[in-house]
């Protein structure tokens, strides 16, 4: 997951399966409710078909990275790799990205890359380069 999410034209849902093309539509509500992108969902009238422009513009940058976070999730993988994930995000998402990843944190390895070491919870190892 990237600083700068690519999302395509078409609808939060699409934009979330197409990290796993076999997730059930309560897959995909479970991990929209995990990252705290459902309240989003449920006040729009379009709800999941939610048509996000190209990129993702009609989105708030904070909102972008709940769809590639959800994404992310919906892969299964048991690596998460965020790079300057946090990077340009308010204050109540990186919030909210860090109590998603604490909640995770036991079932995947999560690999963060930063400038900011404040991003990075202090129980983590930590390998900082130079």
């Amino acid at each position: 997951m990237f600083s700068n999410p690519y999302l395509f034209k078409g609808s939060i849902y699409e934009n979330i399966v197409v990290g796993n093309l076999n997730a059930e539509r309560s897959d995909v509500e479970e991990i929209c409710s995990l990252v705290e992108l459902d309240d989003f969902i449920k006040n729009n009238e379009n709800g999941y078909d939610y048509d996000v422009g190209e990129s993702g513009q009609l989105l708030s940058s904070g909102e972008r990275q709940k769809v590639a976070l959800a994404r992310a999730l919906i892969n299964k993988n048991p690596i998460l790799l965020l790079d300057e994930a946090m990077k340009s995000i308010d204050e109540d998402t990186r919030k909210t990205m860090n109590n998603v990843l604490k909640k995770i944190q036991n079932n995947k390895t999560i690999i963060i890359i930063t400038h900011n070491l404040s991003e990075i919870e202090k129980s983590s190892n930590i390998i900082k380069i130079s």
